[in-house]
């Protein structure tokens, strides 16, 4: 497993490529139906720029895989290989069937099954899985839930394992090694140091450097104090957009704070 830090990117953008006039064009025209093509253009082109910072992308063609392959995505998936950034495929595990307690339906395991077999049957380049909305409590048979969909995923030879609790968890999951890398903050402020050292701690706590802890802060602006002390001492992958929460912080990228998270990891 990766032991750099680096940035890890929601890219739910379609990456529109028949765009015949520039992207001032685009915002002079008020077309905000094709920025993606630019969006996908400006990470490739900071990422050859910042070689050696680390990036993962997660890509969402239709909240999870889709029903087809697209070429487009296909081939915008290629680029992002060519320039070295890391692919992992989105999935919601809807909080592992443990649903009920929150008011949701049960979601059967088979479905994730399906989902992780179309992303690789559609996109055999990817280098793995984004498990979202990732059940925070911990006890056995939830525990059992996400190690068999992990195990299922690593049939295909998924490199890369994420899961997205949302907040800190408890020590246990570093423990098992249920993901590679947990995203333990996606919120629309920056963690307290409290939060950060708690869940710090749990990890610690497993004894073990492998797990990593990613966080995503949207609909803040770039502060570098903030993002410097996360990084040194409490978590290994971030993102930070001045998109807020409503409709969606994921969907475009600003270049502005995109290259001051590159800079800031080149050091």
């Amino acid at each position: 497993m990766r032991s750099e830090k680096g940035i890890i990117i929601p890219l739910y953008i379609y990456p529109e490529p028949s765009i015949h006039y520039t992207r001032k064009e685009a915002v002079k025209n008020g077309d905000s139906e094709h920025h993606g093509a630019y969006d996908w253009q400006t990470l490739i082109t900071y990422k050859k720029k910042y070689p050696d910072v680390p990036v993962v992308t997660i890509v969402n063609p239709e909240n999870g895989p889709g029903k087809i392959t697209d070429p487009i995505l296909q081939n915008a998936y290629a680029e992002l290989k060519n320039a070295g950034i890391t692919i992992v495929g989105y999935i919601s595990t809807k909080y592992a069937g443990m649903a009920s307690t929150i008011g949701l339906p049960q979601y059967p395991i088979k479905n994730i099954k399906s989902d992780i077999d179309s992303w690789y049957r559609f996109y055999p380049m990817i280098d793995g899985i984004f498990f979202d909305e990732m059940a925070r409590g911990f006890d056995v048979s939830v525990q059992a839930y996400y190690a068999e969909i992990r195990n299922y995923a690593r049939l295909f030879n998924a490199d890369l394992i994420i899961m997205n609790p949302g907040l800190s968890i408890n020590h246990r999951w570093y423990d098992e090694k249920i993901a590679d890398i947990f995203i333990t903050w996606e919120k629309d402020s920056y963690p307290t140091i409290t939060d950060a050292v708690t869940d710090s701690e749990y990890s610690q706590q497993a004894g073990n450097e492998v797990v990593k802890r990613g966080c995503l802060v949207m609909g803040k602006k770039f502060k570098r104090h903030e993002v410097k002390w996360i990084l040194k001492a409490h978590y290994d992958w971030l993102y930070v957009t001045p998109f807020p929460l409503e409709p969606n912080p994921w969907d475009k990228l600003d270049s502005v704070t995109l290259q001051k998270l590159f800079r800031i990891l080149v050091g």
